[in-house]
Order: structure tokens, then C-alpha cells, then sequence
């Protein structure tokens, strides 16, 4: 009788340890996925406003993009008219130049004073390198400067005592810088020291 009494004292209490270990075991577990859930609901959000950002800066870098296109077709527009206005003035400047070579043509054809004429086709030369000096054309410095093959283009070379060697003493064709850069070398006569002939007596 005291066996049976100890026995059913004991699986109560190895049934109570059981119920124990079991309610222990499951509140862990509720609280595991409790933080497991917090961790899921951290993630999503984090991961909604990481793709928000990235929506935003997707539309910016497009806008962006688009904009710079805009501006830069803009600024193309913007140079091709500089470039066609500053033709037509350049145009507009030269046509009483071309009006007074007609008017030049007309009076050669009856003229009897040659010297007239050609005083007359000087003025036009004249009126037409203004024209296009003011607009930024400048001769190239040629004659008796040391030649220099940025500027110059030797076309002829000359035996000369009376210069420096390795100077320009004559211009074929004139040279030209636009708004300070070369546009066209000068074609040049080059002096070169004249050899001495040898004396009668050696």
C-alpha cells in the first residue's frame, strides 16, 4: 500500500515537471516567434523605404538626365544661330565692298586715267581688309622677322648680305590669324648669308 502510495506520489510529480518543462518550453518559443516576427515587420519596412529611396532617385537621375539633354540640344541651337548671325553680319559688312568692285568695273571699262583706277581698286582693298579686321582678322608679321614655321612657309630662299640669315625678306602670300589662331601661314622669301668667293690670289 505505501508502494502504491509513493508510485502515484512520484508520477505526480514527474507529471508536474513534464507540464513545467512543456509550459517553459512553449513560452520560449512564443517569445522566439515573437522576435522573429518583430525582425520580419523590421526588414519589410526597411526594405519599403530602401525602395522608395531607390524609386526616388531613379525618377531624379532621369529628370536629371533629361534635363541635361534639353540643355545641351538648347545650347547646340544657341551656337548654330551665333555662328549664322555672326555670317550674315560678317556678309552684310562686305556687300558695299562688292557693290564698289561693280562700280569700279563699270568706270574701268571708260576710265582713260589707269592710275585712277588703280588708286580706286586700292580704296576697295582697303575698305574690305577694315571690314574684315574688325571682325578679328590680323595679318601675320612677316617681313624681317626671324621665319618662324608656326608662321611661316618658305616657299624661296635668297643669298642675301645685307639681312641676317634666317630672316623673311619677302612675302608670296599673306598670312592670317583669326581672333588670335593661326588661319593661314604666310608664304615666305627666306634669306640665307651669301657664300664669299674665294680672293683672285689664293
Amino acid at each position: 500500500m505505501a508502494d502504491s502510495a509513493f508510485e502515484a506520489t512520484a508520477f505526480r510529480f514527474r507529471r508536474g515537471r513534464l507540464a513545467y518543462r512543456l509550459r517553459r518550453s512553449h513560452y520560449r518559443s512564443s517569445r522566439a516567434n515573437a522576435s522573429a516576427r518583430t525582425e520580419q515587420a523590421v526588414l519589410a519596412s526597411l526594405i519599403d523605404e530602401l525602395t522608395r529611396e531607390r524609386d526616388g532617385l531613379k525618377d531624379t537621375l532621369l529628370r536629371t538626365r533629361a534635363e541635361l539633354e534639353n540643355q545641351r540640344k538648347r545650347l547646340e541651337r544657341e551656337r548654330e544661330e551665333i555662328v549664322r548671325r555672326a555670317g550674315e553680319n560678317i556678309i552684310s559688312d562686305l556687300l558695299p565692298v562688292l557693290d564698289n568692285f561693280g562700280r569700279a568695273i563699270e568706270a574701268a571699262g571708260t576710265a582713260s586715267d589707269l592710275e585712277a583706277v588703280r588708286r580706286g581698286v586700292g580704296m576697295i582693298l582697303d575698305q574690305m581688309r577694315a571690314a574684315l579686321f574688325n571682325r578679328g582678322l590680323q595679318p601675320v608679321e612677316a617681313v624681317g622677322q626671324v621665319f618662324d614655321p608656326a608662321l611661316h612657309e618658305a616657299v624661296a630662299i635668297e643669298e642675301r648680305d645685307d639681312v641676317e640669315a634666317n630672316r623673311v625678306v619677302g612675302v608670296v602670300r599673306e598670312g592670317f590669324r583669326l581672333n588670335g589662331r593661326l588661319l593661314r601661314a604666310a608664304m615666305v622669301r627666306v634669306s640665307k648669308r651669301a657664300r664669299k668667293e674665294a680672293s683672285s690670289g689664293e
